[in-house]
């Protein structure tokens, strides 16, 4: 199977891309570095080309014609804060490459498009699990970006007959990830307890209070990697191993680390702070698949990692 990935070089687009060419897949990711670089090893079947996606036709350049391909897009603005104070980077990074991709269409031998989106574009509230039926609202800017990117695609492909899928995932953490990014409270809250103890106490917005289920990264690689080989279509939900608050997140790496870095809270009523917890109500025979690594388990690999690459 022919595969590009745009944003193959990203925290999850690098680890999906070595991941699918480890498969026996030919990979070819597209990246414009722009974002931070996830290591990309010398490896067989995995090639890779330095381009911003957001340039016309920009696919016809590294597709034959006659060749069928799979395209995932993994690319996008990642961080809210920079979707709230830089809307602009939102247009750039988020929706402008979705639009040249549907441009192209008619040009390109495309056999499917998986687009990874967020579970931002849902609204908060209870912690209640949302599935796929569970109406977008997104609270935020960086979900509203997301959502209109995919009532886009939705729109463009399901006019030209290309069959898609719409992965919605939550907040992904992991060994190299970086700290702005959306699941980046636990890279921060990790370089913190490295890197702050004793000098400083950590800060955490509306109280710490913000609810999400968190997904390790190997789980994330593997739910797109079978939504891909199975090829599962519409808007998927992909759901964490178990969720937490941001303030009990941080119990949990401050206990795995032994350092007692003091904490301090900051109120507010801003929605972020409100739950949030991804759930699929696609029936087992449709497609089954479970997150396998605890949240606990993770964060202490997670740590491990910010540990072992320490300042």
């Amino acid at each position: 199977m022919k595969l590009i990935v745009g944003g193959g070089a990203g925290f999850i687009g690098g680890a999906l891309s070595r991941e699918l060419a480890s498969l026996g897949m030919e990979v070819l990711a597209i990246d414009d570095l722009k974002s931070g670089v996830s290591p990309l090893l010398a490896q067989k079947r995995l090639a890779f080309e330095k381009a911003d996606l957001s340039q016309p036709k920009l696919l016809k350049r590294y597709v034959d014609p006659k060749l069928p391909f799979v395209y995932i897009h993994v690319a996008g603005q990642s961080d809210p804060d920079v979707s709230a104070e830089q809307p602009e980077k939102d247009l750039e990074r988020t929706i402008l490459p979705i639009l040249r991709l549907t441009e192209s269409l008619s040009d390109l031998p495309i056999e499917a498009v998986v687009f990874v989106s967020t579970g931002e574009v849902l609204s908060g509230g209870s912690q209640e699990p949302k599935d796929e039926s569970t109406p977008a609202n997104p609270e935020n800017p960086y979900g509203s970006a997301h959502l209109l990117a995919e009532r886009y695609l939705q729109y463009r492909l399901g006019a030209q007959g290309v069959p898609f899928s719409i992965v919605r995932l939550p907040p992904v953490y992991g060994p190299g990830m970086r700290q702005s990014a959306e699941g980046g409270f636990i890279a921060r809250a990790s370089r913190f307890i490295l890197d702050g103890y004793p000098y400083w106490s950590m800060r955490l917005k509306n109280n710490g209070l913000k609810y999400r289920d968190y997904l390790y990264i190997d789980d994330a690689v593997r739910a797109i990697t079978s939504i891909l080989t199975e090829k599962v279509r519409g808007v998927v939900h992909i759901s964490g191993y178990e969720a937490g608050t941001e303030r009990e997140v941080f119990t949990q790496l401050r206990l795995l680390s032994g350092r007692d870095v003091p904490l301090e809270y900051e109120g507010g009523t801003a929605p972020v702070g409100r739950a949030r917890v991804l759930s699929t109500n696609r029936p087992d025979s449709e497609w089954d698949w479970m997150a396998e690594v605890s949240l606990l388990e993770g964060l202490k690999k997670t740590l491990e990692y910010f540990m072992s690459h320490s300042k």
